[in-house]
């Protein structure tokens, strides 16, 4: 049985610009906008012409903010392709275009619950595995999913033949 070779994915360090920055020009194109709007009277209707742009461009400046937590990054996504990784905390303002999915970057114990299975010579014993991971943006290109895969990878790294009995390890081919 042959294993496929999985790609190499690797994190894409992204820097994005800060959100306070970026509020504070969405709110004064926005605030032009509704200036533009309250005077149409005096300025005529062509203020409408530099309200309504004015409004669509504050709205599409202020869309692209986003806030993270110590210990927290986000991935930047652009239609589903993965474009970097932005692990600066704080207000931050990405291309309104990325999707920007949280991730966090604490270490996680996952611990299986013990079983109870026989060794080559029938002796009973308690296995059980607990997983320490720390979640990177390359593990999660790379699965290709966004979901719990580290609960699923602990159950299933924990099945095979139990090869250890009182400390001792034994042999693959050793008769019991």
């Amino acid at each position: 049985m042959s294993r496929q070779a999985t790609p190499r994915t690797e994190e894409n360090e992204r820097r994005t610009l800060s959100g306070y920055l970026m509020v504070t020009i969405g709110l004064a194109l926005i605030a032009l906008a509704v200036f533009f709007f309250l005077n149409v009277g005096a300025a005529g209707p062509g203020a409408l012409l530099y309200a309504v742009p004015l409004v669509i461009l504050g709205s599409f400046v202020l869309a692209g903010l986003c806030m993270l937590q110590p210990n927290e990054a986000a991935l930047l996504l652009h239609f589903g392709a993965y474009e970097g990784t932005d692990r600066a905390d704080g207000l931050r303002w990405a291309n309104p275009f990325y999707r920007k999915q949280k991730i966090s970057l604490r270490a996680q114990n996952l611990a299986s619950e013990r079983l109870k299975v026989n060794d080559r010579r029938g002796n009973p014993i308690e296995i059980a595995q607990v997983m320490l991971r720390r979640q990177q943006a390359e593990a999660i290109i790379a699965a290709g999913g966004y979901g719990e895969q580290p609960a699923r990878g602990a159950v299933l790294g924990g099945r095979g033949p139990a090869r250890h009995q009182h400390g001792h390890a034994l042999p693959v081919g050793s008769p019991p």
